[in-house]
């Protein structure tokens, strides 16, 4: 994919990325965001999300190319 095909993901990427820069520069909309999550967010229910998340994406992991490469050498027949 050249360079000229990517720039609108990456300009979309910047955009996003400075826009929730500029939102959390704002302390009432912090407070707002605090609080909804405070609400309805408890701390297990964000542990289990984030197990969940981690599940699903296994192959991204820290460490998980070497259990990969580990297990085929094991299992490999000789």
């Amino acid at each position: 994919m050249s360079a000229v095909q990517r720039l609108p993901m990456v300009a979309g990427t910047l955009t996003f990325g400075a826009s929730l820069a500029a939102i959390a520069g704002i302390p009432a909309l912090r407070y707002r965001f605090a609080e909804l999550l405070n609400r309805g967010a408890t701390g297990k229910m964000l542990r289990l999300l984030v197990v969940a998340y981690a599940l699903l994406n296994l192959k991204n992991l820290p460490f998980m190319w070497h259990v990969r490469s580990y297990q085929t050498l094991l299992l490999q027949k000789l």
